[in-house]
């Protein structure tokens, strides 16, 4: 199976989803609330925010968005001399997508199911929505343990 541009065989999946599982039960969530696309500047941004005090290498799995594949990005990765390495998910695989279940959770659980109030902020809600997601590890361990 292809992740990060390299074959992989199950044993070493495996081994890459104990080592996320370890972190995601002690409900670690990391999020960042923007207007506009994401690019690949924009995601190099995110990734500077999310390594600046880690000690240990991370690995972190990705969807296959342009900007997550974009030459910026891998110059940033290659910059961190294996403190991070990107993985990417297969083509088309909501149900390998943690993002989708979170964004799963929101329309049925947050933004979406309570109008806005008059002066509100979409952006605030959305942040408060996720906040409430990242005070909950219970909660987004069940994001990861849905496919275990």
């Amino acid at each position: 199976m292809k992740i990060d541009g390299r074959k992989h065989d199950h044993k070493t999946l495996e081994a890459i989803r104990k080592m996320a599982v370890r972190r995601i039960r002690e409900g670690n969530f990391w999020y960042s609330v923007y207007t506009g696309r994401l690019n690949a500047a924009r995601f190099v941004e995110f990734l500077k925010d999310f390594m600046r005090y880690r000690r240990r290498p991370v690995f972190l799995v990705v969807d296959g968005l342009p900007a997550h594949k974009a030459k910026l990005v891998a110059a940033y990765v290659q910059f961190l001399r294996g403190k991070l390495e990107l993985h990417f998910l297969p083509g088309y695989a909501p149900d390998l997508n943690s993002d989708e279940f979170v964004w799963n959770h929101l329309r049925h659980h947050g933004t979406t199911k309570t109008p806005l109030r008059k002066n509100e902020s979409l952006h605030r809600r959305v942040e408060e929505n996720l906040a409430a997601i990242k005070n909950s590890p219970k909660l987004v361990s069940s994001f990861f343990m849905l496919r275990v």
